[in-house]
């Protein structure tokens, strides 16, 4: 485990599966410096082949949820458009924008 203490502008996962199934997984100290907190909603949509959490969309929208591992906020993402689109690459990278009226992670596939 790797404990962060620095907010940073992009991070690389390798694409994980969970019983088979194609997963997007990001957890601990990475989403809390950036200020991704456990029970915070986000809006997923899929936008020219990237998938994009929004934290800042309209409340009726953010269907989602940071849940958490312990004391650790945790992203978890399965689904057909995942797998349709991270399915046949090896890794994914995370790009925070946290600023004023932005709050974003884009996760973009990556071979």
């Amino acid at each position: 485990i790797i404990i962060m203490t620095h907010p940073f502008e992009k991070t690389i996962h390798k694409v994980g599966l969970n019983k088979g199934i194609t997963r997007i997984f990001i957890e601990g100290s990475e989403l809390q410096v950036n200020k991704i907190n456990r029970g915070e909603k986000f809006f997923k949509h899929f936008v020219d082949g990237k998938l994009i959490l929004d934290f800042f969309a309209d409340e009726s929208i953010r269907k989602n949820t940071v849940s958490k591992r312990g004391e650790m906020p945790v992203i978890d993402l399965t689904g057909k458009k995942i797998v349709e689109t991270f399915g046949k690459y090896s890794h994914f990278e995370a790009i925070y924008k946290n600023r004023n009226s932005e709050k974003t992670i884009t996760i973009k596939p990556i071979k």
